[in-house]
């Protein structure tokens, strides 16, 4: 399991650097109706807390003749010096005080923001003019990618922090201005399904609406007709009635009360009631224009969600998408190039929570069928591993195919769980868990059917070797002198002569005099043994033995039957078994790096002189692979050397091929064949 969450991480980490190929949909620019063009890009930063809440940030880009555009409309708009005269200086130049105004008259532009429509009237916003506003916007919401817009606010504190390209300027000016503008918002309550436009003019072109162009005119009362004056204003030479006009009409430099007057955008018409007003009064009207700007605009914006909220079901005919799940949320990426005013029908869902687009109920799901998946051709592997005898194990091929296909296929699950949305498609959840179920049953057919044709094709006289022919005893004839393949050997420690075979190895011959060995192994090397049976690796374990000296013995079989057969002593054991067992200390085969390894290296932290053997690597290899074997017994043995501990590996020479043997070989410093090759009268048996 810890192997294959490692691979998984591996896997994260390389899809995490294709995320920029992850698109859903895309569109090329739109062409405006002018040389300028107005980039709006926004973000919000989502939290789950009770609600959710946030911050994010919108940021407006003019550019080109637009920029010009913008200066002119700024310039008409707060050098006015009726209700600006400590701003307004008479020239093209727009200075920091001036755009100071602009700023501290950001209610407007919260209000296309918060309200996300047009103004109801210009009265409601008298604060762009220094009044003070009667409205309540606390009962009307503005839902914008999920989340609703609670505070903002423009920063006056410094005018050159929250916009650029505007101190200094001039009306012709077309390098690009920037606005910045911050924001606190919450999402709906509970868990309502949301269906949000990805683009809305009114947040794109909120910092043109937010410009209103005041004209005003002075009106003397001469007369009244039941308390009632009635005048045509006539603006056609200002501007166009397309622009979406508002009036307010001001007496002694305030404002008049709703009831005291009535204007009709379409006829013109200004009718003016105020019992208190007298013939030869003068009062100020004031007509403003909201600012409607021509061309090329772009929207782009960006979601981080940290929690259980979930983007889903888009429905794009236009524009860019990047969608990125993660465990921890969302990430959310939509780019749309559109003419000025119009409004795009994209739309996406959004949901606190839904659990089948969750993105951590899909990870969760998405983990445990990946690991089904990736279980099934391991499991049938070692079925077909362990129909051969173990002598001839390593002769067992992988499947190479079916092992890359699952690698594959998991690739593409996680994917599909991290980008759903790639090319014309959107990977919904029901979409992933129906992928994720599909990868798990395709990987065990597969591998079972795959392996069941291997083991089809294993030869007979593999699985079912033929029983050696019984042979008439006939009797061998002595062999002469020449022919006799015994040597003499003069023992070190008593003198006495005595007769072996030839090619026995000297470590395994004691005298049957005294019953010295004829050869020790020397301390602190490693030594790999190789005998069809662990008994002589037992008996050189127990020769390094005494009170200076403490063992360790790694063995498949039973530590208990290991003392009573082989009478151990000062040696901690441990056996490699899968079972649990209150009676013995046990490690697990499977794991190589927290088991063996770490027992093996604590051994060598606490003693100062000792010897290790390890016995049963040939099962080690069943349950893992001889690669994963060959590395742990490279740590062993550096392990070891740096400490000068004594280390034995017994193994079968005949349970490994001969690639597999030599690169065991390589990692030991000496290499002992315990192996006898004849026995007779000539041998000296002592154990």
């Amino acid at each position: 399991m810890r192997k294959f969450v490692y691979k998984i991480f591996t896997v994260l980490l390389l899809v995490l650097m294709l995320s920029p190929l992850a698109a859903f949909n895309t569109k090329g620019d739109v062409a405006g109706e002018n040389g300028g063009k107005l980039k709006c890009e926004t973000n919000w930063q989502v939290i789950p807390q009770s609600g959710s809440t946030g911050g994010g940030n919108i940021h407006w880009r003019i550019e080109g003749d637009a920029a010009s555009e913008f200066r002119t409309a700024l310039l008409n708009s707060v050098g006015n010096d009726t209700f600006y005269p400590h701003t307004a200086d008479g020239d093209d130049t727009l200075d920091k005080e001036e755009i100071g105004v602009y700023l501290r008259s950001a209610n407007m532009l919260e209000s296309y923001v918060q309200r996300g429509g047009e103004l109801e009237s210009f009265r409601d916003n008298a604060v762009f003019f220094g009044f003070s506003p009667r409205r309540d916007i606390s009962s009307e919401s503005y839902e914008y990618y999920g989340v609703r817009v609670t505070r903002s606010s423009l920063n006056t504190d410094s005018v050159t922090d929250d916009t650029s390209g505007l101190v200094g300027s001039t009306a012709d000016d077309t390098s690009p201005v920037h606005i910045h503008f911050k924001m606190s918002f919450h999402t709906g309550p509970g868990s309502k399904d949301y269906t949000l436009d990805m683009a809305d003019p009114t947040i794109m072109e909120a910092v043109w609406k937010s410009l209103m162009i005041p004209v005003h005119k002075n009106i003397t009362i001469d007369t009244h007709n039941n308390h009632k004056t009635t005048y045509q204003l006539d603006h056609t030479d200002l501007l166009s009635d397309d622009n979406g006009s508002h009036g307010i009409v001001l007496r002694n430099g305030k404002p008049m009360e709703e009831q005291n007057y009535s204007f009709d955008p379409g006829s013109q018409e200004l009718n003016i009631r105020d019992y208190s007003t007298r013939v030869g009064d003068n009062i100020t009207v004031v007509y403003a224009y909201t600012y409607d700007w021509q061309g090329n605009s772009q929207l782009t914006h960006w979601s981080y969600v940290v929690g259980t909220n979930s983007y889903h079901q888009p429905d794009l005919g236009d524009g860019t998408l990047h969608l990125v799940r993660t465990p921890a949320g969302e990430v959310l990426y939509y780019d749309i190039q559109t003419g000025s005013g119009e409004m795009s029908e994209n739309q996406i869902k959004w949901e606190e929570f839904k659990p089948l687009e969750n993105p951590q109920v899909l990870f969760v799901i998405v983990m445990i069928f990946a690991y089904l998946a990736a279980y099934f051709p391991k499991k049938y592997y070692k079925d077909y591993l362990n129909t051969y005898p173990l002598k001839y194990q390593g002769r067992a091929e992988k499947s190479k195919f079916i092992h890359l296909m699952c690698k594959i296929l998991i690739l593409l699950l996680f994917i599909i769980y991290l980008f759903p949305a790639l090319g014309p498609i959107f990977f919904r959840g029901i979409y992933v868990i129906g992928a994720s179920v599909g990868v798990t049953v395709v990987m065990a057919v597969l591998s079972k059917a795959s392996y069941a044709a291997k083991k089809n094709s294993i030869p007979e006289e593999i699985l079912h070797p033929p029983e050696p022919s019984r042979k008439k005893k006939v009797k061998k004839k002595k062999k002469s002198k020449k022919e006799s393949k015994g040597r003499k050997l003069r023992c070190d420690h008593c003198g006495e002569v005595f007769t072996v075979h030839k090619d026995r190895s000297l470590l395994t011959i004691k005298c049957p005099g005294c019953g010295a060995r004829q050869r020790m192994l020397k301390e602190g090397y490693n030594y790999l043994l190789l005998d069809e049976k662990a008994l002589r690796s037992f008996s050189l374990f127990s020769d390094f033995l005494s009170e200076n000296v403490s063992g360790l013995i790694l063995t498949t079989k039973l530590p208990s039957k290991v003392v009573e057969k082989h009478g151990i002593v000062n040696s901690e054991l441990k056996w490699i078994s899968d079972t649990t067992s209150e009676d013995h200390d046990t490690v697990d085969p499977k794991r190589l790096d927290f088991g063996l390894t770490q027992a093996i290296s604590h051994f060598c932290e606490e003693t100062e002189r000792g010897v290790i053997l390890l016995d049963g690597i040939e099962y080690l290899v069943v349950e893992n692979s001889f690669e994963e074997v060959s590395k742990f017994i490279k740590k062993a043995t550096d392990i070891t050397s740096m400490n000068a501990i004594t280390f034995l590996v017994h193994v079968n020479p005949t349970s490994l091929n001969e690639s597999q043997l030599s690169i065991l070989e390589k990692e030991f410093d000496h290499i002992e064949d315990l192996t006898r090759t004849e026995k007779g009268n000539d041998t000296v048996e002592t154990y």
